[in-house]
């Protein structure tokens, strides 16, 4: 089940891939949600607006992040990446006499990204 936490924490994530797509009180109003923790009644007290303008709002812009990760999928494959570079980096770390087998292994992982990045 996903806490408020969880759901900031993810919101903030979107918003450092995708934010830019937002327009700048979109951008504004769900960064001082998710990252500095504000309520939906303060953020309405600063845009003058009210707290349901507020949700609205931010509930929009969370909708069009998730669509933008959904179309892009920049998130997914940036965790994909780090994941393999994260073993690349495990492989590595086995004693010296096991190392050449190793390194073809990272090898082989290493060639696996750039492959994607032709994509």
């Amino acid at each position: 089940m996903n806490t408020i936490a969880d759901r900031k924490a993810e919101l903030s994530e979107l918003l450092s891939f995708y934010g830019v797509l937002l327009t700048e009180t979109q951008f504004s109003m769900t960064r001082l949600f998710a990252d500095e923790d504000w309520s939906f009644s303060e953020i309405g007290e600063q845009y003058r607006i009210s707290r349901q303008s507020a949700y609205d709002t931010i509930t929009k812009s969370e909708r069009l992040l998730n669509d933008f990760e959904n179309r892009l999928h920049l998130i997914s494959t940036a965790r994909q990446r780090n994941a393999q570079l994260f073993n690349c980096l495990e492989l590595l770390s086995v004693p010296k006499e096991k190392l050449p087998e190793s390194a073809e292994r990272v090898k082989a992982v290493l060639q696996s990204i750039l492959d994607r990045e032709d994509c």
